[in-house]
C-alpha cells in the first residue's frame, strides 16, 4: 500500500491501511477465514497509484520528473523528446527494463534509455516499445507510487499525442504541465477536458518560472487560473515551479535553489492527496469486508455455545433444520455460477464486438483517404522509398487510431463489468445474510450484517502485430511494381497500401477483441472464486461449530466448558479487531 510514501511524509506509522493490514493478519492468525483475509491483504498492497504527467510538449516534464524524483534519470533536451510511456517505480537501485509490443523485454543500461524513449533515438517507436519501466529508491515511490512521463501533446509527431491520450484511463491523479513563457492553449483545453474524465484529482503545474520576473509571473498565474477556471467552472489552485531549479537544488543539496524553485508547495499538496484522498474508498471497502468475517466468527462462536447448551436430540433437529437451509444455499450458489458467467460472457456481444464494427468502418474509409492524401505529399519519391513511407504511415495511423479507441472502450467495458459484478456480490452477501440470520434465529443467537462494496479490475496484454516480413509473393509483387514507370508504380503501390490497411484493421480488430475476452474472462473467473468462496466460507463456517457442538455435547461437560472458554476468549480478541475497523472506518469518512 502507501503507508511507507506516507510515513516519509510524516503523517506516523499508525495509518489506516496499517492498521487494516494488521487487523485482518491477526483475523488469519487467529483462524479467522484464512484464505479471504489473504486474499483482502493482496488487495490492499496492490494498490498502487498511477501518477501521470501530462501536457503539451516542451512543457518540461521530464525535467520535472526527475526534479520529483531527485536524479537525472529521464532525458531532456530542446526537441521533443518522449515517444514512449515511461513508468517510474520503486525499486532498491535504478533499473530499466524496455517492454516491448510482443511482450518481449530486456534490461537497459543508463546510457541506452535515450535510444527507446527519444524521437531521434525511435523515430515513431520503429522499435516497437510498449512502454519504459524503471525502478528507483524514492522514498515517495515506495509502497505502491507509480509516475508515468508520457509524450507531449501538439508536437509534429501526431503518434506521441495519440500514446499520451491512450494512457489517461490508467490515470488515478494527473500532473498537468503548463509553461509559464506560453500562454495556455485550445489544444492543451481540448486535452484536459479529456483529462478530468479520467483522473479523480488533477494537479496544475506552471513550470519555468525562472524566466521571469515576480510581477510578470503573477499575471501569467492570475491569467492561466482564470482559464482553467472558465474551462473547468470551478476555481483551481496553479502551482509556480521552476523543474530546473528544483533539480538543480536536490542534486546539488541546495535549500535555497530547492525553496525558489516553488516545488516544495506542490509536493505538500501530492502528500496530501496521498494521505487522504487516494486509499479511501479502497480502505472503508477491505475495512467492511473484513467486519463482515468478523460479524460472521463472532456468530459461529455464539451458535456453538448455545448449542452446547441443547439437548443432544434437540440439537440434531436444529442441525437437520440448518442442513435444509444448507442445501437450498447452494443450490442458489450453482445458479449464481452460472448466471454471472452468461451476464459477463455477454459484455463481449453487447458491448466490444457492435463497438468494434462501428469503428473499424468509419477507420477503413478514413484511412483510405487519408493514404490518398500522404500519397499525394510523398510522390516525389523513388519506387522503393514511396512503398516504405506508405507501409509506415499506414503501420502508425492504424495503432494510433486502436489505442485511442481502445482507451475510450476500456472505460466503458470497465463500468459495465463493474456493475455486472456489483450486482451478483450484493445478491451473494443478501444470500451468506439469510443463510446467518435463519441460524442465528434458530439459535436465538443475535446477528447483524455488515454490508459491503468492492472494485473489480481488468488488466490488458494487448500487443500490435503488422506484417514484418513479406512473403515470396510480395517481394516479387513489390520488385515488379518498381520496374514500372513512376507515374503506374506509384498508382500500384497506393492500391497495395490500401489493401494491405483494411487487412491490417481486420488483423487489429480481432487482436483487440481477443485480448478483450482473455480478460474479461479472466476477471471473471476471479470474480466468481471471490463470490461462490464467499458462500462456501460461510456455509462451512456454521456447519463446522455446529458438527463441533455435537461432538463435545456427546463428550464430558468439562470438554465442553473448556471449548466455552476457548470461544469466550477468542471473542474478546474479535471485539478489539472489529473496534480497530471501525476505527479505519471512521478514519476514511466512509462509515
Amino acid at each position: 500500500m502507501l503507508h511507507a510514501a506516507r510515513h516519509q511524509f510524516g503523517s506516523g506509522a499508525s495509518t489506516t491501511e496499517t492498521l487494516l493490514s494488521r487487523c485482518l493478519a491477526e483475523l488469519a492468525a487467529i483462524g479467522v477465514a484464512p484464505n479471504q483475509c489473504a486474499a483482502l491483504l493482496a488487495k490492499l498492497a496492490a494498490n498502487e497509484l498511477n501518477v501521470v504527467v501530462l501536457g503539451e510538449f516542451k512543457r518540461g516534464k521530464s525535467t520535472l520528473i526527475n526534479a520529483l524524483l531527485g536524479a537525472d534519470i529521464l532525458p531532456t533536451g530542446v526537441v521533443p523528446l518522449t515517444s514512449v510511456n515511461t513508468i517510474v517505480r520503486y525499486g532498491d537501485e535504478t533499473k530499466i527494463r524496455v517492454v516491448h509490443q510482443d511482450g518481449n523485454t530486456r534490461e537497459l543500461a543508463a546510457g541506452e534509455l535515450r535510444a527507446y524513449v527519444t524521437e531521434q533515438g525511435n523515430p515513431r517507436n520503429e522499435k516497437q516499445v510498449r512502454e519504459i519501466i524503471i525502478g528507483h529508491p524514492s522514498s515517495w515511490l515506495d509502497g505502491g507510487v507509480s509516475i508515468v512521463d508520457t509524450p507531449g501533446i501538439g508536437s509534429v509527431y501526431r503518434h506521441n499525442t495519440d500514446v499520451a491520450y491512450a494512457y489517461l484511463t490508467k490515470a488515478d491523479a494527473a500532473i498537468f504541465v503548463l509553461s509559464a513563457d506560453q500562454p495556455i492553449g485550445e489544444e492543451e483545453r481540448a486535452f484536459l477536458g479529456r483529462i478530468r474524465k479520467h483522473a479523480a484529482k488533477i494537479f496544475f503545474l506552471l513550470n519555468k518560472t525562472d524566466i521571469m520576473s515576480q510581477s510578470e509571473l503573477k499575471e501569467v498565474v492570475d491569467f492561466t487560473s482564470h482559464v482553467l477556471r472558465e474551462a473547468l467552472g470551478t476555481d483551481v489552485q496553479v502551482f509556480p515551479v521552476s523543474a530546473r531549479l528544483a533539480i538543480e537544488g536536490k542534486i546539488g543539496r541546495s535549500d535555497t535553489l530547492e525553496w525558489k524553485s516553488g516545488i516544495s508547495m506542490f509536493m505538500e499538496a501530492l502528500k496530501r492527496f496521498l494521505l487522504e484522498d487516494k486509499t479511501a474508498v479502497l480502505t472503508a471497502s477491505l475495512a467492511s469486508n473484513a467486519l463482515r468475517l468478523v460479524a460472521q466468527a463472532k456468530l459461529n462462536g455464539e451458535l456453538e455455545v448455545r448449542a452446547l447448551s441443547e439437548p443432544l436430540e434437540r440439537l440434531q433437529e436444529k442441525i437437520a433444520a440448518f442442513r435444509g437451509r444448507k442445501k437450498e444455499v447452494l443450490i442458489t450458489r450453482s445458479e449464481y455460477g452460472l448466471l454471472v458467467g452468461a451476464q459477463i460472457g455477454e459484455l463481449l456481444k453487447e458491448v466490444i464486438e457492435p463497438d468494434l464494427e462501428a469503428f473499424k468502418g468509419p477507420l477503413a474509409v478514413r484511412m483510405g483517404e487519408q493514404l490518398a492524401r500522404y500519397f499525394g505529399d510523398c510522390r516525389h519519391l523513388s519506387s522503393s522509398e514511396l512503398e516504405q513511407a506508405l507501409e509506415d504511415y499506414v503501420k502508425e495511423s492504424i495503432r494510433s487510431a486502436f489505442d485511442a479507441w481502445r482507451s475510450e472502450e476500456e472505460a466503458k467495458l470497465s463500468s459495465k463489468f463493474t456493475k455486472v459484478c456489483q450486482r451478483f456480490e450484493s445478491r451473494v452477501n443478501d444470500v451468506v445474510d439469510d443463510l446467518s440470520r435463519y441460524s442465528s434465529e434458530l439459535f436465538g443467537v443475535p446477528f447483524q450484517p455488515i454490508k459491503v462494496s468492492s472494485r473489480w479490475e481488468t488488466e490488458s496484454a494487448l500487443y500490435y502485430k503488422f506484417w514484418n516480413e513479406p512473403v515470396s509473393l510480395q517481394i516479387l509483387s513489390s520488385s515488379l511494381i518498381r520496374t514500372l514507370p513512376k507515374v503506374v508504380s506509384g498508382r500500384l503501390l497506393l492500391r497495395k497500401a490500401q489493401r494491405a490497411a483494411m487487412e491490417s484493421i481486420d488483423t487489429q480488430a480481432g487482436r483487440v477483441r481477443y485480448d478483450f475476452a482473455q480478460r474479461v474472462e479472466a476477471s471473471m473467473r476471479r470474480f466468481k472464486e471471490s463470490m461462490l468462496g464467499a458462500i462456501d466460507a460461510t456455509v462451512q463456517g456454521l456447519e463446522d461449530a455446529l458438527q463441533r457442538a455435537v461432538e463435545l455435547s456427546r463428550q464430558s461437560a468439562v470438554t465442553a466448558q473448556d471449548r466455552i472458554h476457548v470461544i469466550v476468549e477468542r471473542r474478546r480478541a474479535l471485539c478489539d479487531i472489529e473496534h480497530r475497523l471501525e476505527q479505519v472506518l471512521g478514519a476514511t469518512h466512509f462509515a
